[in-house]
């Protein structure tokens, strides 16, 4: 169950993927990138409460895997 402290820290994140927008993982960090491969954000596996992708993805064995290991949904 989560407590207020966990909503208070954590972050939703959400990736427009129809707008050009990457995510990738490197070292349980998630990173999103833009069209131009500028870094958007870069946050810890740890402080995510949700990953919300809004366009076409491919869920992968390494997305699928992090969510597990974090506990946070996609």
């Amino acid at each position: 169950m989560l407590s207020y402290p966990d909503f208070k820290e954590k972050t939703i994140v959400v990736v427009f993927t129809n707008e050009g927008q990457r995510f990738s993982f490197q070292n349980d960090n998630l990173i999103v990138t833009d069209a131009d491969e500028k870094v958007i954000l870069q946050t810890t596996c740890y402080r995510m409460l949700a990953l919300w992708i809004v366009g076409h993805c491919v869920v992968t064995s390494g997305l699928l895997e992090r969510s597990k290991k974090f506990a946070f949904p996609i």
